[in-house]
């Protein structure tokens, strides 16, 4: 009997269940990748709503300022404020604001 192999006898039934069992993990499996890269692309897709509410709030936010800008409340304001203008018949006092004093560096004492 030198020339058979030992082999382990499987039945059908046996096989199919090896069979069946092996496809349960794949689909197992399968789903978990799926599931994960599903929850993955919801939270990518929460963060790029919340970006997009944020891009909405500083578009109404810069549409309110050109607006704002474009008055002559504004006009006015700069040019009174920041271009020292003033209205005909106006005369403007410009005070001058006293120098800041530079800190002098101290010197440091010596004892002995």
């Amino acid at each position: 009997m030198a020339g058979k192999k030992d082999s382990i006898p499987i039945s059908l039934t046996q096989f199919m269940t090896i069979i069946a069992l092996v496809i349960t993990v794949y689909f197992i499996v399968d789903f978990s990748d799926k599931a994960l890269a599903s929850y993955r692309i919801r939270r990518i897709e929460a963060r790029l709503i919340q970006e997009i509410e944020e891009e909405k709030a500083e578009r109404r936010r810069l549409e309110e300022r050109l607006k704002y800008v474009q008055t002559d409340e504004y006009v006015e304001r700069v040019a009174r404020e920041e271009l020292r203008w003033g209205k005909p018949g106006e005369t403007l006092v410009i005070v001058p604001t006293p120098p800041q004093p530079t800190p002098t560096p101290q010197a440091k004492s010596q004892s002995r």
